[in-house]
């Protein structure tokens, strides 16, 4: 029954993605603006690196739509909690991989490999978090470069001074 249900999750997973509708597919889901040629401020692409990013890596480089990048730090999330994860249920139940060819038949092994696969996954988690963090700023600097568009600094009509962010595309 466990493994059943561990197969249909698997294949609901894999499969999700093919079923959403085509332009779903493009859409940025996490995306802010509605135009993928606004301005992004560099300040506020660190501030969603820092805080969403460090549940969902490479949320600033989706806000300055570096997909690549983007998805680079995703998969290296996932990959440390996998590691992580397996660290943990090796550190916790040994005796599940005494068969473990790595073991030499004892739970000691399996505990410090555990122990060495949850600082891996770790320090990944972590470098992973901190990339993101220090390149979201220059891929929103990067993308409003190549899109020519720049703030501009204007003067309320009261009199007093306020930065406002205004698109200024140099065709």
């Amino acid at each position: 029954m466990r493994k059943t249900t561990l197969h249909l999750a698997l294949a609901g997973v894999l499969l999700l993605p093919g079923a959403l509708p085509a332009g779903a597919q493009e859409r940025d889901l996490f995306d802010l603006t509605t135009s993928p040629q606004s301005y992004k401020d560099p300040v506020d692409a660190f501030k969603l690196a820092f805080f969403p990013g460090a549940f969902i890596h490479g949320r600033g480089h989706l806000f300055a739509q570096d997909r690549t990048l983007a998805t680079a730090l995703l998969t290296t999330e996932v990959i440390s909690v996998v590691a992580m994860g397996l660290g943990f249920w090796m550190n916790n139940k040994p005796d599940d991989f005494e068969d473990y060819p790595g073991s030499n038949g004892s739970g000691s092994q399996a505990q410090r490999n555990g122990k060495s696969l949850i600082t891996y996954g770790a320090g990944l988690f972590v470098l992973g978090w901190i990339v993101d963090m220090a390149h979201a700023p220059l891929a929103a600097d990067n993308h409003n470069v190549r899109y020519g568009l720049k703030p501009i600094v204007r003067g309320e009509p009261g009199g007093g001074q306020e930065i406002l962010l205004v698109l200024n595309r140099n065709f």
